[in-house]
């Protein structure tokens, strides 16, 4: 095996080894980002349109659930860029 070889190697065992991880963690990483979107996106809806809404940051917290599925989607780039 040439030396020009073991870089190119070793990228790949380690490649290999970070989307396994990754994959593994997939159904655990969707349910809770999905869960805080959902329930984040439901609770500042609820707020918004109770009478009870004392200084409740809305749009701060419609970003923050928007994040977490954007989130997921880098995700899932993430795991489809290592796995080529």
């Amino acid at each position: 095996m040439d030396i020009v070889y073991v870089p190119r190697l070793v990228w790949h065992l380690t490649r290999l080894a970070v989307v396994a991880v990754l994959v593994a963690l997939a159904p655990v990483v969707e349910t809770v980002c999905g869960t805080l979107m959902l329930l984040g996106l439901l609770v500042s809806v609820a707020f918004e349109l109770s009478g009870a809404r004392a200084h409740f940051p809305f749009w701060p917290m419609i970003a923050l659930s928007l994040g977490f599925g954007v989130f997921l989607v880098v995700y899932h780039a993430f795991i489809g860029l290592l796995s080529r």
